[in-house]
């Protein structure tokens, strides 16, 4: 480097300003690159990024958007509507009242210039309830961003936990091959001490074996962890993640309370009640063109040489219009039964999901119950396994026990850690998912105690 340096010194090539601003340029794209991918997260920090980046949830909030300009068109029904209009040109007029008065046709330079109002009574109800119609798909629409939430909130969570999880397992991996490879130096050295047979060198080569096997799995469920974390939240995971916790106030004491929070909270179920009332005012808004409508009309016109006549032609009105279909073809009472049959449909969607969330939630607590006790049964499982093994090493060393009996242990205290770690992170997606049941993940991971 220092004699290219020197030698582009010589040809006039190098620039210490240029090789100063290429350095502060580096420096920004690396530091950008790692804001980009950041070295050390939260869930918290996380579940922030998927929510910017995920279809799901900008979607919804772009439908939830587009509701309330649904909103303000239906709401502007009950302002008037004014109107301007002007126009200039060539008229040629040849009717009788010319060939009257000029004996053939007249040419003229028609202008036209006027403004009208309309204002709606009366309609029998139907912008009202068209209004009434919108506002509850506002409402619907802000649940179901909210569900998209709450959805992304669990993918993340099992994405994020997963990759710790496998994390864990796999350096539970690689200390059980450094213990078995450690038994094999031993053995290898009895043997040639005489001390040890050659089937015993065999078993132990076999076992380091099948800890190599269980390494090499260890180290794919964590490429798999890796790349579902990846999908979901749209970077790589940290090289550290920070363990998240689950309050205990946030998980209720029993089920009842669990499914009663989730019958109130629950995203899904309230979106289905609020498309139930939008479809009430949707049936009454159909209903709405059986009655007649009245308009207030105020107009005002200013021509000139209109229709062969030389001269101003004035007009002021002021008129209240009565309008009455008579018949349609039977349009409107096919539009009543249309929303009619919508309704029932909304009401079933509402018993549909609220069966869906029951299941969910029993489910989901459960299994957070089961998980606790299998924890606690793991985890007296590992310190028997880890005595298990300390006892039969000192006997092995005393010729008490066999090479065999040693290594079985270590598989067993192996296993036992590996389904511990498991069960522990198990436990906290159970949690995760009793809290996504009552409509609460979201709030509880974004809070700042997560």
């Amino acid at each position: 480097m220092l004699a290219l340096k020197g030698s582009c010194r010589r040809q006039g090539l190098f620039n210490p300003t240029k090789a100063l601003i290429i350095s502060a340029a580096c420096l920004v794209f690396y530091s950008q690159l790692s804001m980009a991918h950041p070295h050390d997260t939260t869930l918290r920090q996380t579940l922030e990024d998927a929510i910017k980046t995920q279809p799901d949830t900008i979607t919804a909030h772009a439908q939830e958007e587009e509701s309330h300009a649904r909103l303000r068109q239906a709401q502007g029904q009950f302002l008037p509507s004014v109107d301007a209009d002007y126009a200039n040109g060539y008229e040629n007029t040849d009717n009788p009242a010319t060939r009257d008065t000029t004996g053939g046709n007249v040419e003229l330079n028609r202008r036209e210039a006027g403004v009208r109002m309309d204002q709606l009574l009366y309609d029998g109800g139907r912008v009202w309830n068209e209004v009434k119609e919108r506002k509850y798909e506002v409402s619907s629409a802000k649940h179901a961003s909210h569900a998209a939430r709450e959805n992304v909130a669990l993918e993340v969570s099992n994405a994020y936990i997963n990759v710790i999880r496998f994390r864990h397992v796999l350096a539970i991996a690689r200390e059980d091959v450094a213990s078995h490879k450690r038994t094999l130096a031993k053995i290898e050295k009895r043997v040639k001490g005489g001390a040890g047979r050659k089937s015993e060198l065999q078993l132990s080569r076999a076992r380091l074996s099948e800890a190599q096997a269980r390494l090499d799995t260890a180290r794919t469920e964590l490429a798999n962890a890796n790349h579902t974390f990846r999908d979901i939240v749209g970077y790589p995971a940290p090289a550290a993640l920070t363990s998240p916790r689950v309050r205990p106030t946030l998980i209720p004491a029993n089920l009842n309370t669990v499914q009663k929070v989730a019958m109130q909270n629950n995203p899904s179920l309230r979106e289905a009640r609020a498309e139930l009332k939008a479809s009430n005012s949707a049936v009454a808004t159909a209903q709405a063109e059986y009655f007649p409508r009245v308009d207030v009309e105020l107009s005002a016109d200013r021509d000139d040489e209109l229709d062969g006549v030389k001269g101003r032609n004035d007009q002021d009105l002021a008129l209240v219009r009565v309008s009455y279909n008579l018949f349609r073809g039977g349009q409107d009472h096919a539009r009543v039964r249309e929303t009619v049959q919508q309704r029932v449909v909304a009401q079933q969607t509402i018993e549909r999901v609220r069966r869906q969330v029951v299941e969910r939630s029993s489910s989901a607590w459960t299994d957070m119950v089961n998980t606790k006790s299998k924890v606690r049964a793991l985890q007296a499982h590992v310190t028997h396994s880890r005595h298990v093994v300390e006892s039969y090493k000192k006997e092995f060393s005393l010729g008490q026990r066999s090479l065999l009996n040693v290594l079985d242990a270590e598989n067993e205290y192996f296993r036992a850690r590996t389904d511990l770690a498991t069960g522990k992170y198990q436990l906290k997606l159970s949690k995760y998912r009793v809290l996504e049941s009552m409509g609460t993940l979201e709030g509880a991971i974004l809070s700042k105690s997560a």
